[in-house]
């Protein structure tokens, strides 16, 4: 696995110059005005540890656990250093563990929660608008009955596949009316586990969705969450498997775009824009994009499992902009499509909340209407 090694770690963090550019990207550091919440407020410290050979207190190491993984630090730093591949390194150089209870395992019992209190919420009178948005199920899965000879691998994610079945639904609808099978992969991305610091269990996670790919004869692998797309990606970083398995991994909007589909006119939605995104959408020049204040997504809402004071103020303010005075948002991150319903909720904002496969299934229906 490619972690840095202990005088890597003592180079990566010595290439620092303090000159604060994180600082003026880091949305943590930007919301809680905490220098030890920015990578170079780390730095400093880090420098002072592991050049004495020191070993880090129980709460420093808690807090290198305080981080998005967005990286737009290192888009941002002179030197250009990868602040997350060195607080991965750390975590798991120190065997990092925040308690008896590991995020990964309050994650998925939190879905499971969720997914179980799913079912009983349209039983009972009870209603709220955000789970009423969160919950309903507002694509199908359609039926294609002829068998096509290209197939398609669709990574369906863990908050897909409890929660937000119809990105997964309207994926695999689009990309069948283009001509392709669709076989979707189950598993998780592995985000829970590398949050955690815990690197063997998302060793294993990688290893068994290569396991799952490696006998499949497909010509793409298709995310529709970028926080998916962005981990996967990653995976090489710290995992040994055949890395030809990944190479045909895209985007869904970059399946579109491959495939010559012609993206609806966007003119009047506004894209909403996650901080892991590190590339463009091909629909750019159609949408208007909305540029984010603060934290995008849930992905802090996260760490509330572990930071629930430091976050409280972040959490109210992670998805609020003027910017979203539309009547249809669209965004390509569920968590963050996620986090955009709760947050516009919080301001009884009732605005159209879809992700990107969610709204081209619906133009692709209504040009069939027309057509």
């Amino acid at each position: 696995m490619n972690f840095y090694t202990d005088s890597e770690l003592k180079e990566e963090i010595y290439k620092c110059s303090k000159c604060g550019l994180c600082k003026s990207v880091c949305p943590l550091y930007l919301l809680t005005k905490n220098e030890m919440y920015s990578p170079r407020g780390r730095f400093i410290l880090l420098n002072n540890i592991l050049s004495n050979n020191l070993r880090p207190s129980k709460s420093f190491i808690k807090n290198l656990d305080f981080c998005l993984n967005c990286n737009l630090c290192k888009d941002f730093c002179p030197s250009n250093i990868d602040t997350v591949k060195i607080l991965t390194s750390l975590k798991n150089k120190y065997k990092y563990k925040y308690s008896f209870l590991s995020f990964h395992f309050i994650y998925f019992l939190y879905l499971n929660l969720l997914r179980i209190f799913k079912l009983f919420y349209f039983v009972f009178p009870f209603k709220n608008e955000y789970l009423n948005k969160l919950f309903t199920v507002n694509v199908k899965r359609k039926s294609f009955s002829e068998k096509k000879s290209e197939t398609v691998l669709l990574f369906e994610g863990c908050f897909n596949k409890y929660i937000n079945t119809s990105d997964k639904n309207a994926a695999s609808n689009i990309i069948e009316a283009m001509g392709f099978n669709v076989k979707c992969i189950h598993n998780c991305c592995g985000y829970p586990y590398l949050s955690d610091g815990n690197i063997d269990l998302y060793k294993k996670n990688i290893e068994k969705i290569a396991d799952f790919i490696k006998n499949k004869d497909y010509k793409y692998i298709v995310c529709t969450c970028d926080s998916c797309y962005n981990n996967l990606l990653n995976a090489s970083e710290y995992c040994s498997f055949d890395k030809s398995l990944f190479k045909n991994l895209i985007t869904f909007d970059k399946f579109l775009e491959l495939n010559n589909y012609q993206t609806p006119d966007c003119s009047k939605i506004k894209y909403f824009k996650p901080l892991i995104r590190k590339i463009s959408l091909n629909s750019d020049k159609n949408f208007e994009i909305v540029n984010q204040k603060g934290t995008c997504s849930l992905m802090e809402n996260f760490l509330m499992f572990k930071y629930s004071k430091a976050l409280k103020n972040i959490s109210e303010n992670s998805c609020r902009t003027l910017d979203f005075l539309s009547d249809k948002i669209v965004t390509t991150c569920q968590i963050t499509k996620w986090g955009i319903i709760k947050e516009l909720s919080n301001i009884n904002m009732s605005n159209n909340v879809m992700s990107y496969a969610e709204f081209i299934e619906k133009e692709f229906e209504n040009k069939k209407h027309i057509d």
